[in-house]
């Protein structure tokens, strides 16, 4: 039995692995070009732009799909979410920040999307967007958004409806405190576009567009500060615009504050409500009326009391100077 035993182990040992055979494989590099909820489109490395092997470029947007909104199996006729699409073309002189910057934007649309849909009531959340939608960097932005950090805009390609999350890297270097609010502000516009669809413009009013956006940001109460506190209270007025007026910057105190009369009167119940009424195609009077029961110009009167208020609360008493003003003499001819 001893012998036996004996001829088993040295045929173990003569038949085991050599020392090269047990070396461990490399391990694999992590594909930094494909993260959750982002998928990026080229690479760049220090210098020249390498476009990813497995990645071709559309006529309009960079590493979007060409074939149709694919379905979800397990609903059919139900379009599945795929990633925003984060390109890393870029050409322009801060390359440095834009490397920096690329991973902050990466980290923040997964989780501004989540905070969207959460602070909306968009029940039916699901990581990702329907519709493609393109984030890209560039240097300095066209006359009349220059001074903008981002914007986002609304196009049509081959395959249908799609949006361009355009980042201005120069005003990003300028104000880098400044980009998660006007992230979070943009992300708004891009979730609300693409629970609508092409026709987001067109359900979705301006004023509630820029209303909810400012919102969901944080932003308005500081907004509606800065706006009335350089202005006497006999001016106040003027900061309480038509909601159903022309579209201008002056006006977005005003569009914050005709969501916070309904949050303050309503609760939030209401706004959300409104919000998942309109992405259904309901109409903007049904939705007023269903969440508040009023009609919309008993709406409005009641936004621009409110809004009034409120502007004249913060603004200057008229006796008293503003920075390198003088006193208006109210009762001169």
């Amino acid at each position: 039995m001893l012998f036996f035993i004996l001829i088993w182990g040295l045929f173990n040992y003569l038949t085991l692995p050599s020392e090269k055979d047990l070396r461990l494989a490399p391990t694999p590099r992590l594909d930094y070009t494909s993260t959750q909820g982002i998928d990026t489109g080229t690479v760049v490395k220090g210098g020249p732009e390498t476009p990813l092997p497995t990645k071709e470029p559309t006529p309009d947007h960079i590493a979007l799909s060409s074939s149709p909104t694919p379905t979800d199996s397990s609903n059919p006729g139900t379009p599945s979410h795929r990633p925003a699409s984060l390109s890393q073309t870029y050409s322009g002189t801060h390359q440095t920040e834009f490397l920096i910057d690329y991973d902050r934007v990466r980290i923040l649309v997964p989780l501004a999307q989540l905070e969207v849909s959460a602070r909306l009531g968009l029940i039916q959340y699901r990581e990702g967007f329907q519709y493609p939608i393109q984030i890209r960097f560039q240097d300095g932005l066209p006359p009349g958004l220059e001074n903008a950090l981002a914007y986002v805009q609304l196009k049509s390609s081959i395959t249908g409806f799609v949006q361009e999350l355009v980042i201005n890297l120069d005003e990003l270097i300028a104000h880098p405190m400044d980009f998660d609010t006007v992230f979070y502000h943009e992300m708004t516009h891009a979730v609300m576009n693409d629970a609508v669809g092409g026709e987001a413009s067109l359900r979705i009013p301006h004023w509630l567009q820029e209303g909810l956006a400012i919102y969901v940001s944080g932003e308005g109460d500081a907004r509606v500060k800065a706006a009335a506190e350089v202005l006497y209270k006999s001016q106040a007025p003027s900061l309480a615009f038509d909601l159903d007026g022309p579209v201008r910057g002056a006006a977005y105190p005003q569009y914050y504050l005709a969501v916070k009369y309904i949050l303050d009167k309503y609760s939030i119940n209401a706004v959300q409500g409104i919000a998942r009424e309109l992405i259904e195609g309901k109409t903007l009077e049904f939705a007023i009326q269903d969440n508040m029961a009023l009609s919309p110009d008993q709406y409005k009167k009641e936004v621009q009391q409110y809004s009034l208020r409120i502007f004249k609360d913060i603004a200057k008493p008229d006796t008293v100077p503003l920075p390198n003003t003088a006193i208006p003499h109210l009762n001169h001819f």
